[in-house]
């Protein structure tokens, strides 16, 4: 059970730093150079973050 939680946080994590991004360059008025090392940052803060509450959480 535990591993579908964290295969379901995972998901929702690529897509929040997804969104979190695209809001970013909106009010930015561009794409950043180098977005993809962004999404990667922004991916991997949110996921070591919530991986670490779920997994608290689980016990």
């Amino acid at each position: 059970m535990q591993y579908a939680i964290f295969f379901v946080v995972a998901i929702v994590a690529y897509f929040s730093a997804d969104w979190i991004l695209n809001q970013l360059e909106k009010r930015r008025g561009e794409h950043f150079e180098y977005r993809q090392l962004y999404f990667l940052f922004l991916l991997l803060g949110i996921a070591l973050a919530t991986f670490e509450i779920v997994g608290r959480l689980m016990g």
